[in-house]
């Protein structure tokens, strides 16, 4: 549909430009307020921290003669003792940061790192620039007492590096000695650096978070004129739908939204004997016969209870007008529908009269999955908040606005609730605040931050629903919400930029949960939530590669986190390695039906004598991740395919030599037990170490091109459950009685993308990827690239949506599906989809043996 482009002109220069702008400005009083304020308050803590620790140094000299003075010491051994305790001085992360003694002349008494200087004459020393430092702390105390010089010395004990330092050093005129400590700049700057860090990840989430709010405030600004234009184009696209379905028949569809735009198809209008433009005209209850035309007509009836929003018979008989006057009798069949959030009922009207019973059945079916596919799904707004909660971090009401920022970097959080001396909960401080508030207003970071904060607090108890959230949010004007207990606890906290990105939140918000799980357990509790998140990704219409991917990447996270969690209790690995995964998941096609298929690949480097324990630490990691993928419901391979087996917890050399054996000496039934290994896939560690060996099988079935070959006769082995006359073959052995196993039949397809996809170089491990990527290099037409992408997508769609029924019913998945339970048109696309998988069978024979 054609949209006019000055809609987007004035959503650019009166929404879009206006909002970039604020980024941007916020982006630079970071960078060039923010950022230079704190680096000149830790230079200045620093400056202070030197000068603190030499007056501290200072004093212990004047301890000394004190003693000196009162007789207890003679000068001689108040010195000597003096400058014993200044030389043993340390302080510091690492202890290796001094003190150091000169006198006036000035000579060297004592430093702890360069003996060589004691007791000489240090006037002419200089540093690497040519500064004569020590005399220049002799003059600065002659003039001033005390003060800071800048200058280059040796990095701590080592003498080796030299860098910048920074000193401050004060004289102790009893004796006519001078004690001073100093920075290393590369410090401050490394820790300035790290605060810098710290400030520009806040800031890069805040201004994620202002995005999102500016987001969501912008498409509330437009949501009206984007509504119109998506309500129009999905019209059309629905009216061709209608078109299409109903061509080869003498049905007659009526779409009515809003109660009053009525579309209707050309059949419908060529019933009645109108034209477009003058059925275009016509309102429904023009077309409604009425009982002052001779007779009672059931159907207007129950026509206007529909749009009342009453209960209805599903099909009554009714009569239209025709343009002539006549009337036709015709069966209706009505129903309601939520039409992109319009209100709106479709009528299918067919003249039983000249209409068999098979036809109506067939066109029944496809009419129900059509309208099925205009639905709108709203279930996520009637989520629990509980998935969206954030644990509440809180601080005393005294705690500095300072510290409560330090505190908020370190927990990552992104506000803050106060609480009272008793610990209950008084108020609330975010980001926004200490911007508004505290830093625009240059107010003193070391006041309490309870000066800042915002009180009462807005509540809302965990059982309330996202849309209820959202709500409060809206009202109260706030984007934070504290959450409550049954007991009325506040244990929790929720944002409104959760809640913006909720519809396409379901995934996500589990996998944020699984990776902040501590244990097992808790992985395998939540992750029970996937079946009903596929089943409303599938109702929501989203294709079936999506959802296949949601799932892998699901694995992917949980065992990411289970192997963290075994390096945590078994200590950093002895050499770097890779965790891959192999098959399905290997090609991201993961359903909820799956066993594990995992491998370990750890670097060869590793010296002969380690080579044992090396293993050994990697075979006992994996027994625990596969026994907790089991615990989880990832259940053990049956042919040991896992990285717990020693034969598949290897070093990259023997991974090397296997894909060498396979490729050079593998006959055509080795090819079933090795087909798995061609889809691997790295999900944690060193990835360069599955590149290298990718590389290593390219270039070695090049040195053996038979092993294309067998590679693809293989693949033609695996036909579809199609029967000699062309119908589906169920109670295969192994399978249920009248079922068929949807994961052999879309095996073809895969093979078929594995064997093209080796031979021409192509290093994706997902079946449609590879697909794409052979259409990109003209193995496969676009035509014959989407033929076989509307294929895939079926029996996935197919697959999965099975599976999800199963979990939904409490029944075991599994990949074998009755054809009982399929329509009658699921069962026909279902053959003329196994003819086509012959096809390309057919081709890939071509292309390898050059016969058909």
């Amino acid at each position: 549909m054609h949209r006019d482009p000055r809609n987007w002109q004035f959503f650019l220069l009166r929404m879009a430009i206006p909002a970039s702008i604020a980024i941007v400005f916020f982006v630079c009083l970071i960078q060039f307020f923010i950022i230079p304020t704190f680096e000149r308050a830790m230079m200045n803590e620093r400056r202070e921290m030197i000068k603190q620790l030499t007056e501290t140094a200072w004093s212990v000299l004047a301890d000394f003669h004190n003693e000196q003075v009162a007789g207890r010491m003679t000068k001689l051994e108040a010195q000597k003792m003096a400058r014993t305790a200044i030389n043993s001085l340390r302080y510091g992360e690492e202890g290796k940061d001094y003190f150091w003694l000169l006198d006036e002349h000035p000579r060297m008494i004592a430093h702890p790192y360069r003996s060589d200087l004691e007791f000489r004459d240090v006037t002419d020393f200089k540093d690497p620039n040519g500064k004569r430092l020590f005399l220049e702390f002799a003059n600065l105390v002659k003039e001033k007492k005390s003060g800071y010089v800048d200058y280059m010395w040796q990095w701590k004990n080592d003498p080796n590096k030299v860098v910048a330092k920074l000193s401050y050093v004060k004289g102790f005129e009893p004796w006519g000695w001078i004690v001073g400590t100093g920075i290393y700049i590369e410090d401050v700057h490394h820790d300035i650096q790290k605060l810098t860090d710290n400030i520009l990840l806040v800031s890069i989430a805040i201004i994620l978070i202002i995005g999102g709010i500016i987001v969501f405030v912008v498409l509330q600004g437009v949501g009206i004129e984007r509504a119109r234009q998506m309500a129009e184009s999905n019209l059309v696209e629905s009216k061709d739908k209608y078109q299409a379905l109903v061509e080869a028949s003498t049905d007659g569809l009526i779409m009515l939204l809003n109660n009053r735009d009525m579309i209707a198809n050309k059949t419908l209008v060529s019933m009645l004997g109108y034209s477009d433009a003058e059925f275009k005209l016509l309102g429904l209850f023009d077309i409604l016969a009425t009982e002052d035309q001779g007779r009672e007509n059931q159907g207007l009836k129950y026509v206007q209870a529909l749009i009342s929003g009453e209960k209805v018979p599903a099909q009554f008989e009714a009569s239209l007008v025709k343009k002539d006057g006549q009337t036709l009798e015709v069966m209706m069949t009505a129903s309601t529908i939520d039409f992109s959030g319009r209100p709106g009922i479709i009528l299918i009207a067919r003249d039983v009269s000249k209409f068999g019973q098979v036809e109506r059945r067939r066109v029944e079916e496809e009419r129900d999955a059509l309208i099925a596919e205009l639905q709108t799904s709203l279930h996520f707004l009637n989520h629990s908040i509980k998935e969206l909660i954030h644990e509440a971090v809180s601080c005393s009401m005294q705690t500095s606005i300072r510290r409560a920022t330090l505190l908020m970097d370190q927990k990552e959080a992104s506000a803050l609730l106060i609480t009272a001396e008793d610990g209950q909960y008084i108020g609330i401080v975010t980001d926004h605040d200490i911007r508004k508030r505290a830093v625009s207003r240059q107010i003193d970071t070391d006041s309490p931050i309870v000066n800042i904060m915002t009180a009462p607090i807005i509540t809302i108890p965990d059982r309330a629903l996202v849309f209820e959230a959202a709500l409060v949010m809206q009202d109260e004007r706030i984007a934070y919400l504290a959450v409550e207990d049954a007991g009325g606890r506040i244990y929790g906290m929720i944002n409104r930029a959760d809640l913006v990105k909720i519809q396409g939140y379901s995934a996500v918000s589990l996998i944020q949960s699984i990776q902040r799980a501590e244990t097992p357990g808790e992985i395998a509790l939540r992750r029970e939530k996937l079946p009903m998140r596929v089943k409303a990704v599938l109702d929501s219409g989203s294709r079936p590669q999506n959802v296949t991917r949601i799932i892998s990447n699901l694995s992917d996270v949980i065992i990411r986190k289970l192997i963290n969690l075994a390096i945590s209790e078994l200590g950093d690995p002895p050499a770097n390695f890779a965790f891959v995964v192999l098959g399905s998941v290997g090609r991201e096609e993961q359903t909820l039906c799956t066993d594990q298929d995992n491998a370990i690949i750890f670097d060869d480097g590793v010296p002969e004598d380690r080579l044992e324990e090396t293993r050994n630490y990697f075979l006992a990691m994996s027994r625990k991740v596969c026994a907790w993928l089991d615990e989880i419901g990832y259940s053990y391979c049956q042919g040991n395919i896992m990285a717990q087996n020693p034969d598949w917890c290897q070093p990259l050399d023997t991974w090397k030599y296997y894909f060498s054996r396979w490729i050079h000496t593998a006959e055509p039934q080795d090819m079933l037990e090795v087909n798995i290994f061609f889809d691997f896939r790295c999900v944690f560690g060193d990835k360069t170490l599955v590149d290298q060996l990718r590389d290593h099988v390219d270039i070695a079935w090049q040195k053996h091109p038979l092993f294309i070959y067998l590679l693809a006769e293989n693949a033609l082995r695996y036909k579809p459950p199609l029967g000699v006359f062309g119908g589906i073959v169920t109670a295969a052995p192994g399978e249920p009685e009248g079922s068929f196993d949807i994961k052999a039949a879309m095996m073809p397809i895969v093979n078929i993308a594995r064997a093209q996809a080796l031979k021409h170089h192509i290093s994706e491990t997902n079946t449609m990827n590879r697909m794409r990527r052979l259409y990109e290099q003209k193995v496969f037409s676009e035509y014959e690239f989407s033929e076989i992408q509307l294929v895939y997508d079926f029996l996935m769609q197919l697959r999965l949506k099975h599976q999800a029924m199963e979990a939904k019913s409490g029944q075991t998945i599994d990949n074998f599906i009755h054809l009982k339970s399929m329509t009658h048109i699921e069962q026909m696309t279902l053959k003329n989809v196994f003819n086509k998988i012959n096809d390309f069978l057919a081709k890939l024979r071509l292309d390898f043996t050059g016969m058909s």
